[in-house]
């Protein structure tokens, strides 16, 4: 489906794809082919979502390689947790990954780690 909008909006269209592990990297080309550019992990709530924590690192280094960033949008309680861990995934991978980590509800602080392309919006008293 998000294939098909992107090419019915053209050629300058581009999509976010929520996928899993076992996709190949045939597959993960067929979507770069057709205007992907990104992945998303949407993790606020575990007992909906169709991605995992786990599955961060190890799709983040296969997508490396097409130049794509990480969407990861969870629950503010969330975020530190997985902020840390995707530090330490950019450095063990060598990542040139833009990684935008966020959360928003009324207010939001966006933050950007020195160390790494890591954006993080943070919730703050609306």
């Amino acid at each position: 489906m998000t294939l098909d909008a992107i090419k019915q909006l053209g050629p300058n269209a581009r999509g976010v794809a929520v996928v899993r592990p076992t996709i190949t990297d045939a597959e993960l080309k067929v979507l770069d082919a057709g205007g992907v550019r990104g992945i998303r992990f949407s993790l606020a709530d575990p007992t909906i979502a169709t991605t995992t924590v786990d599955m961060i690192e190890s799709l983040s280094k296969r997508i490396n390689l097409l130049g794509w960033h990480v969407q990861i949008n969870m629950g503010a309680d969330q975020i530190a947790a997985v902020e840390a861990l995707v530090e330490q995934a950019s450095v063990r991978n060598r990542s040139s990954i833009t990684w935008a980590i966020s959360h928003s509800l009324r207010g939001s602080r966006t933050r950007h780690s020195a160390s790494s392309n890591v954006w993080s919006t943070r919730d703050v008293p609306g």
